[in-house]
């Protein structure tokens, strides 16, 4: 679907001579050699300078190259002398002599070998020193020659549709005569393992194919008459070679092996026109055929090939004979180099194009033109995909056409469907489609000439871009002019000249363009209402290089240029380099979005004034280009790789045009497109919930279609998928703010079936019955769509519709589940209703219902509802028929209760049946204390009446409240409650409760103020013990009890504090080394490698082991052992660093803790109150002395580095990274830091001194 394109064309002009040959410099293509045959003289052209220099004079030089190698220009003479010019000493001499004679020389790709062919034809190949590497004579016979054997008969063979004619054997006719043309070429393949000879042998016109070292390997096929010319495609796919048949002429393709692959039919007979020459692009690309006309005109044909199809994409003519040479360079391989003997010289850069309708208009067909010389090949994709070579409509012009392309801005003259064609003479025309109504879109039946007019410029077939901005005005390109085209007056109307040469030209809009020139630099102009051109932006942002593909769009009335350099995949906007590994890029039509296709990948940009935001990528077939996005439509067409056409619809686009069509209301319309392209329907709702719920009515009215609404309940769910699976597509940008009551997104399901059902019923019941039905379903109200379809089924006046609901609800509903239902709703000609309509076998429910229809109908229920296994229900119904707690329903009701443990439901149920309620709760109390749950069944016991049990239920879990009032309430007397007490008491302790024993020993043991010090000391609430001591008037228990035991506190405290002080300063000092050391190693990496290996030292072990690590570390058990790596103190380890910050972090924590504060205050307070002075004194200066030292070190250890830190590892892989980077021994691991310990500890320190203690 690609045309080529001329994009850049510059020419200079020397005097006339005669061009026999012609090469390029490899380094400096603006120096060109060239043979004067006139003069017999080498000539140096600087195109730079326009400076002709002569080098030397020889007679008869046949080939020529300029080896890059040497520097040097190597020719050879039809004498066998072999010539070479030396650029360092500027002079020629005779490097060889072949006696012979040379007929033609060729140089490998690489010029490491050069095969010279004698006149005697022998094949001499020769090292680039000119030292034959072997030599051999066309006629020896190739080593891989195909023979006949003699296998078969051609008589017994079969002939397929060519019929029993075919047995006759045909003989290929070779002439052979004094006229015919002896002349001898050869050609190397692209990658310089293969070269072909091409001769005259005993069959004629052949060619033989040798390897690098000079072995034949393959001769040609016979056929009748093979021309000189010869190419071999540099990929190494094909050998072309001109063919003369009796009813055509074509370029024949053979296989390496010498058989015909394919052919190109030429558009012209032997008789009026011969092929010259035949080259290819280096690239592959472009097929170059040159021809000479009967008329002496020459002719060179660019063809290009498509799913087999070759295509003529571009003429040129010239009236004398041309040399040329396409570019070896990788970056340009398109690049064309041509000297005529008029002296002209001009370069020609070409690249493909797609050739499109630009969507500007309603009735955009998104058309694409593809130019296959005097034809048009012309598709419309909105309404049929024609895959190439075919088309919708192929148009015949009378000459080649070189230019098409499309209206850029339409009028009410001309749509975005017209277009313009310019060939090779610079004719114009303008043409306009005409389409044909068809049921899927329009057809494209034919073309309407509009205008033709001529473009009078004195070189013909070098105008170099055409863009058609408006009705009334056409610009086109020559190097560096620009000329300004009236469709009025038919005449140039203005002419600009530019600096450099013009190598694109964009529209932006009906009167704006943008021109790129050959630097890359971006020029804006405009046409004025007085028809002048005008230089809007002469110093635009420029891109970074000249871009082949480029396209434009104003972002908040600012131009933004995206280009795409094709040879490095790069893409560009403005002067920023935008993505890399792009094959092709489009603007939307709309220009929100920017498309591009890596090698696998379709990526969307977000076009945004600041930057460019990626909304969404998806796979593509791999090398998909884009070709066409289609107006109003999300389809983007692709072209792949070998030819064949794709269709995709990305979600991105198609979410905004549905967006769009519910803007408009245009539900129908929105709803179709959902449902072709399987996206969900909630999006109906999600992207306006205001609206929406206003058009209920509306939705109904235009959906107009049973199935699609059924459809869209059925998809309705609880989520706002503009949030959730469509949030990469940036749609939920609609105010979500709505005004409605009870309407949330979590219940939006139930919310809308029932206004649904509102609407059903008030528009037709009986029409959207179905729906109906699917909301009962959705919202979980099976049983109100049951009783619906049985209420129609009863009136009996719709029978039919009754059936079809209930097959319908079979369909969205299992029939065992719809049947259960049925049967929980205990009606029994409703339950034989829905068993009828399914598959089930009578005898699988009448003989149940019969027996069910015998029984009262309390207990007929509790029969249903155990065997639906709805055991709440069935309680329920049973505890009805229950009189006492021996009645025989009761224990029946029992025996339920316990087999499926529905105790909660059963002391529901029972709960005003006082007698079987507290049996029911002893019950579930005797289960819950099984199951270990002691406090919930002594509370059950409680209820039942046994206060024993909980009593003894109680005691067991310490609710010492509880036990002394169900002690008062079973009969205790005072000793019996003061044993009690004193238990609890020694329980509570026992357990570290030590302030709630003492509550309980000083409310109901008020006598024994011993035992109630002792456990207040043993809580260490010294302050409290003080208080009873003194109100007991006993002072001897502040010796015999609290002094000794605060005394031996205080000797705890002091020594903790100062093993924390000794453990801060150790791991502070250790913390400070192995930072040193890190740095050393660091500054003095060699050294460090030095040690830590030895010459012994085996690298396969920490490989394996590491492999080993990767592949085992996968669960979360080995994520938490590479954790404790990272806090693993022993000195060495690599995280040392990182363990000793985390170590010292929880002790400062700990220290600076408010609770132990407190602690320390409490007891230096409760120490002078006791006079313990010293002890005191020496527990505040201790603790004092550990805060002062924390205050004036922290800084150490916490430093400014740490939290600039890199990311936490928070993934397995991350945490794995680490562990197995041994480079880590030498680096510093901050990022390694849990984020909160890279903070320094915060100094809240309270007033705990007292002067008392202070001790100078």
């Amino acid at each position: 679907m690609k045309n080529l394109t001329l994009k850049y064309h510059y020419s200079k002009r020397y005097k006339e001579h005669e061009c026999k040959l012609m090469t390029q410099h490899a380094f400096n293509e603006n120096i060109s050699f060239v043979y004067d045959g006139n003069n017999k003289s080498v000539n140096l052209y600087d195109h730079h300078s326009c400076e002709v220099k002569e080098l030397f004079n020889y007679d008869g030089i046949i080939a020529m190259e300029y080896v890059q190698l040497n520097d040097c220009l190597c020719l050879a003479t039809d004498e066998g002398e072999i010539v070479q010019y030396n650029f360092t000493t500027n002079d020629y001499e005779v490097v060889g002599m072949i006696q012979d004679g040379i007929e033609t020389m060729s140089w490998s790709p690489d010029q490491e070998l050069v095969v010279f062919v004698t006149k005697s034809c022998n094949v001499i190949l020769m090292f680039s020193t000119f030292d034959v590497l072997v030599e051999s004579s066309l006629h020896e016979k190739a080593a891989k020659e195909f023979i006949t054997v003699g296998w078969g008969k051609k008589e017994t063979q079969f002939h397929g549709s060519v019929g029993k004619d075919a047995r006759k054997k045909q003989e290929i006719n070779i002439e052979m005569n004094e006229d015919l043309d002896k002349t001898i070429s050869c050609c190397w393949r692209g990658d310089g393992e293969y070269f072909a000879v091409n001769y005259v042998g005993e069959n004629g016109r052949m060619f033989k194919v040798y390897t690098k070292e000079g072995v034949p390997t393959y001769t040609s096929e016979v056929c009748a008459k093979l021309q000189v010319p010869i190419a071999w495609k540099p990929s190494g796919l094909w050998i072309a070679k001109p063919e003369i048949h009796p009813n055509k002429y074509s370029i024949t393709l053979f296989e390496r092996n010498g058989l015909k692959h394919n052919e190109l039919i030429l558009p012209f007979t032997h008789e009026d026109e011969h092929v010259v020459n035949l080259s290819w692009s280096q690239d592959s690309d472009i097929f170059l055929i040159e021809t000479l006309r009967n008329d002496n005109i020459r002719v060179l044909y660019f063809y290009t090939i498509c799913n087999y199809h070759w295509y003529l994409k571009h003429t040129i003519e010239f009236n004398c004979q041309v040399a040329y040479n396409w570019s070896q360079n990788f970056i340009e391989p398109k690049k064309l180099f041509i000297m005529t003997n008029k002296g002209e010289f001009q370069v020609l850069k070409f690249d493909f194009i797609v050739n499109h309708s630009k969507g500007r208009s309603e009735s955009d067909e998104s058309i694409v033109a593809v130019i296959d010389g005097h034809k048009l090949l012309l598709t419309n994709f909105r309404s049929q995909m024609v895959p190439p070579p075919m088309a919708s409509l192929e148009i015949v012009i009378d000459s080649p056409v070189n230019v098409v392309d499309f209206l850029q801005y339409p009028d009410e003259n001309y749509d975005s469907n017209s277009f313009f064609t310019m060939d090779l003479k610079n004719k114009v025309k303008i043409y306009r489609c005409v389409f044909d109504n068809v049921i899927n879109g329009k057809r494209l039946n034919s073309i309407e000439e509009v205008k033709e007019f001529k473009i009078e410029i004195k070189e013909c077939g070098t105008l170099t871009t055409g863009l058609w901005l408006n009705e009334s005005f056409m610009l086109f390109t020559k190097e560096f002019k620009m000329y300004l085209f009236s469709l009025d007056s038919h005449s140039i109307v203005e002419e600009v000249v530019m600096e450099k040469v013009i190598n694109n030209m964009i529209g932006l809009d009906d009167r704006t363009f943008i021109l790129q020139l050959c630097d890359g630099s971006l020029i804006e102009l405009s046409l004025t209402n007085e028809h002048q051109l005008t230089i809007n932006d002469e110093h635009m942002e420029k891109l970074p290089e000249f871009c082949e593909s480029i396209e434009a769009t104003r972002i908040n009335d600012k131009v933004a240029v995206f280009g795409l350099k094709n040879n490095k995949k790069k893409l560009y906007w403005n002067s920023k380099e935008l993505a890399t590994e792009v094959t092709s890029f489009k603007i939307s039509i709309d220009d929100d979005y920017l498309m591009y296709t890596t090698i696998g990948e379709l990526k969307f940009l977000k076009i945004k004034h600041d930057e460019m935001e990626l909304v969404d990528s998806r796979k593509v077939e791999r090398g998909s280009k884009i070709i066409q996005q289609v107006k109003n439509k999300s389809q983007i067409i692709f072209q792949l790789p070998r030819g064949n056409l794709e269709t995709i619809s990305p979600r991105i686009l198609s979410l905004k045009i549905i967006k769009c069509h519910l803007k408009q209301k245009e539900y129908k319309q929105a709803f179709d497109l959902l449902r072709k392209e399987r996206i969900n329907l909630n999006l109906l709702i999600d992207l306006n919930p205001q609206q929406f719920l206003d058009d209920l009515v509306l939705f109904v009215k235009a959906i107009d279609n049973i199935q699609w609404l059924n459809l869209f309940l059925t998809e309705l769910k609880d989520e706002d998928v503009t949030a959730t699976m469509y949030k990469f597509c940036e749609i939920s940008n609609i105010d979500k703010e709505f005004d409605v009551n009870n309407f949330t997104m979590t219940n939006k399901v139930s919310y809308l079936c029932d206004k649904m059902l509102e609407i059903f019923q008030q528009i037709d019941a009986k029409k959207y019955l179905l729906p109906s039905i699917t909301c009962y379903v959705k919202n979980q109200q099976i049983e109100n769509a049951l009783q619906l379809i049985w209420e129609m089924k009863k009136s009996g006046k719709a029978d039919e519709d009754a059936d079809n609901a209930v097959k319908y609800l079979l369909y969205l509903i299992d029939i065992n589940v719809l049947y259960n239902l049925a049967l929980g709703m205990y009606d029994y000609q409703l339950v034989l209703f829905v068993a009828q309509k399914s598959q089930k076998d009578p005898k699988e429910y009448v003989p149940f219902l019969n027996e069910l229809n015998k029984l009262p109908t309390s207990y007929a229920k509790y029969k249903i509802d155990c065997h639906l296994k709805r055991f709440p229900k069935a309680i329920k119904h049973i505890a009805n028929l229950c009189n006492g707690d021996d009645d025989e329903k009761f224990i029946e009701c029992l025996e339920l209760i316990k087999k499926h443990q529905l105790y909660s439901s059963a002391i529901e149920a029972f709960n005003d049946k006082p007698d079987c309620y507290k049996k029911i709760c002893i019950l579930y109390a005797d289960h819950l204390r099984i199951k270990g749950k002691i406090l919930e069944s002594s509370l059950l016991y409680e209820r039942g009446g046994d206060n024993q049990q909980a009593l003894a239920g109680a005691r067991n879990v310490l609710d010492w409240q509880r036990c002394i009032v169900l002690a008062i309430k079973s009969g205790y007397s005072a000793t019996e409650l003061n044993e009690l007490s004193l238990k609890l008491s020694n329980a509570l302790s026992d357990s570290g409760r030590h302030k709630e024993a003492s509550d309980l020993v000083r409310r109901y043991m008020p006598n024994d103020v011993v035992a109630l010090v002792k456990l207040l000391i043993k809580g260490r609430f010294y302050s409290d013990a003080i208080i009873e001591i003194t109100s007991s008037g006993d002072n001897k228990m502040f010796e015999d009890i609290v002094i000794p035991q605060l005394s031996s506190h205080l000797s705890e405290a002091v020594k903790m504090v100062n093993d924390d002080k000794q453990l801060y300063i150790e791991q502070k000092n250790r913390l400070l080394n192995v930072r040193a050391e890190k740095i050393r190693r660091l500054q003095d990496p060699i050294g460090d490698d030095d040690e830590m290996f030895s010459d012994t030292t085996s690298m396969m072990s920490s490989s394996i082991n590491s492999q080993s690590s990767k592949r085992t570390f996968k669960s979360s058990k080995n994520k938490r052992k590479h954790e404790r790596k990272l806090t693993n103190l022993k000195e060495g380890n690599k995280f040392e660093d990182v363990a000793l910050v985390d170590s010292l972090w929880k002790l400062v924590h700990k220290i600076i803790s408010l609770e132990n504060q407190n602690v320390i205050k409490d007891l230096i307070k409760n120490a002078v109150v006791l006079s313990l002075d010293n002890e005191a004194s020496l527990l505040q200066k201790s603790f004092k002395e550990l805060l002062l030292l924390l205050k004036t070190t922290m800084n150490e250890i916490w430093i400014p580095e740490m939290l600039s830190a890199g990311k936490y590892p928070e993934t397995e892989d991350d945490m794995l990274q680490y562990n197995l980077d041994n480079s880590m021994t030498n680096k510093m691991c901050y990022e390694l830091i849990k984020p909160e310990q890279r903070f320094k500890p915060r100094l809240n320190v309270i007033e705990f001194e007292l002067e008392l203690c202070k001790k100078n």
